[in-house]
């Protein structure tokens, strides 16, 4: 037997009650027949309309999914009425004055694969509605408080934004923005309840019917410190309530709303790592004061048209990323950046590799960042999230020496929060904000970085803490293999099957052959292309050497391109922050070799021609105890030629032939497991280098040259990290 449900909706001007004494002037009805679950039908019923009203579907700003290309059915009664599609999104209707009908279906595309987690969907256990995908709002009517009344499968539940009310199934909004800003998730759900703040806060998870468990008790808590965290950042919450709706089958992303916000959480990712999804929340929930508050003086109410270039998001978007790392790190919850200086010199390492961030100003960057096609910035591309990260981090340091530590960017946050114009605000805004809290001049880093284009002078501002920043170039490799060069990529525009390349640099092998971005392409070795899937597989199948012929139609007519894939020239950036004074800890950093003599000779071509004793040690061994030190360097002085610690063999050795038999079981009483740091007096090590041997470790150098080494206990601690479980464990013990 089929069942269905139905949402109803009503626009009212009475207080609310479990029953109205009058009805309200608009109620939507909202169909769901889970027999069909490929979309759902909207009936909108006028008590009293005019003879001439126009209805329209709504426009995120920052996702402006274009529902209205999925409105199929578009009728009206009574009979006789006029209907005009004066726009993509807005339809006129003329009806004689009184009560009208309007109906129409909203026809759900294709599922996305994986699906992103503000975009809506149906299953027998459950969906995502609400919002600008469904509901079409009278113009002319943006003010009016709206009614929400759902009704459901009775073992459904329901979890959105929306205000509740004396009926459990009935929600209120107090305005066409609330409604439109406000997703409702429904189904079989699981939910958990805090308080922080003074305010209720309700964490909502909808799970596939295969869900892995996982724990929830840590899911939680990591969200709860998050919500501490920004609360006490911000002084105070800008709602009453707010709900967390996580969606297992949604790839690991979110949208950030007024009181809510939809986050894609796989179970299965939850299941090896219940705060993986943190980051990603606590990004989305800071939006909730520097976005969705602190608004963009661009940002509009409720409107069908395309949200206009936004050119403050490098603060909106850039000063959220950076509170949601510190407030991740203020709540002692994991990262993958060990520490605010490692999360910095990845960030700058970041920056400099690309080049579009000297060619564009951030608000540049920031105008191109919603609504605009890939490629906008020609054959560059640039992330307003990092841009603006690293500006906020220097506006941090800025203020902070001013008033000599007393005061920071979590005091222009709080300013901006309190005092942030009816308007919205623009660069002006935020510029006056920093300088009332610092009482100093920014206007140099605004004109140059904000309103205009130019690198960030790093070292300037990190001289202001003490530090520096070393930039060294590499190789661009990973995985210790040289990286091929795949700065491209492409896309596809709505309804449109063909593919556009968008070039991320042209200073690439593909800026160089000869491509734009905008090309459509047709053929790469003369296999048609017509997907971003199609072409992405391609791509990831390309090796060192490789070449490809390129096809692509322009305007002007096709073009071909040979491209041979190899990084020759092609360099990344290795940042390493250090103290002005004493930095000589870290004099050089050099790209390794192709074996291990190539890279300890490149290292030691570093290493000042006076220096008399000379450790080499793995990076992969985070963990160096100074006994250990101690106890390589101490052997030197009675003419030994290398020191190197090691660890008795406990596991029994065999040694096995090709085919997996065993040839003999080897004594392991005089085994040991050889670590590093490895100790030797340089000239030493400067010979068995020159030699030309080489070795999997220095003492295998000096040995091969007839010098002798000896062998001082290890140490535990010395773990070399091979596998991620190595990681794991090197972490359980910090």
């Amino acid at each position: 037997m089929k069942t269905s449900f139905a949402l109803l909706l009503g626009c009212f001007a009475i207080p609310i009650s479990k029953h109205p004494a009058v009805k309200p002037s608009i109620q939507y009805t909202l169909h769901v027949d889970t027999a069909d679950l490929s979309g759902w039908d909207v009936e909108i019923r006028l008590r009293s309309a005019p003879d001439t009203f126009r209805l329209a579907m709504a426009a995120h700003p920052e996702y402006d999914d274009r529902y209205w290309r999925y409105v199929r059915d578009f009728r009206v009664e009574p009979g006789g009425a006029t209907i005009t599609r004066v726009d993509s999104a807005v339809w006129q209707v003329i009806a004689p004055p009184g009560a009208v009908v309007v109906r129409y279906r909203i026809a759900l595309p294709p599922a996305e694969r994986p699906r992103g987690a503000w975009r809506p969907f149906l299953t027998p256990t459950g969906g995502l509605v609400g919002g600008p995908h469904a509901f079409m709002y009278q113009l002319g009517a943006e003010p009016q408080p709206v009614l929400v009344t759902l009704d459901v499968p009775t073992e459904w539940q329901i979890a959105t934004g929306l205000a509740s009310t004396n009926d459990p199934r009935t929600f209120a909004a107090a305005n066409a923005d609330a409604l439109e800003d406000s997703p409702i998730l429904v189904g079989r759900l699981r939910q958990w309840r805090f308080m922080e703040g003074g305010a209720s806060h309700r964490v909502v998870y909808w799970s596939l019917p295969e869900a892995v468990p996982f724990d929830t008790v840590a899911f939680v808590s990591g969200i709860q410190r998050v919500v501490h965290q920004a609360i006490a950042l911000f002084g105070r919450p800008p709602y009453r309530q707010y709900t967390f709706l996580f969606q297992d089958g949604a790839y690991p992303g979110g949208l950030e709303h007024t009181n809510s916000v939809t986050l894609g959480a796989p179970s299965a990712d939850l299941a090896r790592d219940p705060n993986v999804t943190i980051p990603e929340t606590a990004h989305e929930f800071v939006h909730t004061w520097n976005l969705m508050t602190i608004r963009p003086v661009e940002y509009r109410g409720v409107d069908y048209r395309t949200q206009p270039p936004v050119s403050s998001l490098w603060f909106s978007e850039g000063l959220t990323m950076f509170y949601a790392d510190l407030l991740l790190r203020r709540a002692g919850l994991p990262l993958s950046d060990s520490t605010r200086v490692t999360h910095l010199e990845r960030l700058i390492g970041r920056y400099l590799g690309n080049p579009a961030y000297a060619r564009f100003s951030a608000e540049a960057v920031s105008r191109v960042a919603y609504n605009a096609e890939p490629g906008a910035l020609g054959d560059y591309s640039a992330s307003t999230h990092l841009q603006g990260e690293l500006l906020g981090t220097m506006l941090d340091l800025i203020v902070r020496d001013a008033t000599q530590g007393r005061r920071s960017m979590d005091d222009v946050m709080r300013l901006l929060f309190d005092r942030a114009p009816a308007g919205g605000i623009d660069a002006s805004n935020i510029e006056r904000a920093v300088e009332t809290v610092c009482a100093c001049d920014v206007t140099p880093l605004f004109s140059a970085h904000v309103r205009g284009a130019g690198l960030i002078d790093f070292n300037r501002y990190l001289a202001l803490i003490g530090m520096q920043a070393r930039v060294s170039y590499m190789p661009a490799v990973r995985n210790d293999e040289p990286e091929p060069d795949l700065r491209i990529y492409g896309w596809q525009p709505p309804g449109d099957s063909g593919v556009k390349l968008v070039i991320t640099d042209p200073a690439s092998i593909w800026g160089k052959a000869g491509l734009h971005s905008r090309d459509r392409l047709t053929r790469m070795d003369g296999v048609r292309v017509a997907t971003w899937l199609e072409l992405r597989a391609r791509l990831q199948r390309l090796r060192i050497g490789d070449t490809v012929r390129v096809e692509v139609q322009r305007p002007d007519g096709p073009f071909e391109a040979i491209v041979i894939v190899a990084p020759p020239g092609w360099e990344e950036p290795s940042i390493l922050l250090a103290e002005e004074l004493g930095c000589g800890k870290v004099s050089a950093c050099v790209p390794g070799g192709e074996t291990r003599a190539d890279s300890v000779r490149a290292g030691l071509a570093e290493v000042p021609e006076d220096a008399v004793v000379v450790l080499v040690h793995d990076a992969a061994r985070p963990l160096v105890p100074e006994a250990v030190i101690e106890r390589v360097l101490a052997p030197l002085v009675d003419g030994w030629d290398g020191v190197v610690p090691g660890v008795p063999v406990s596991d029994t050795l065999k040694r096995v032939g090709a085919d997996g038999t065993v040839l003999e079981t080897v004594e392991r009483d005089s085994l040991y497991a050889v670590q590093t740091p490895q100790a030797f007096p340089a000239d030493v090590l400067r010979r068995a280098v020159a030699s030309g041997a080489d070795a999997t470790d220095c003492a295998g150098l000096v040995e091969s040259s007839g010098g002798r080494v000896k062998v001082v206990p290890g140490d535990p601690l010395l773990l070399k990290v091979t596998t991620a479980d190595d990681l794991a464990k090197i972490a359980s013990w910090l």
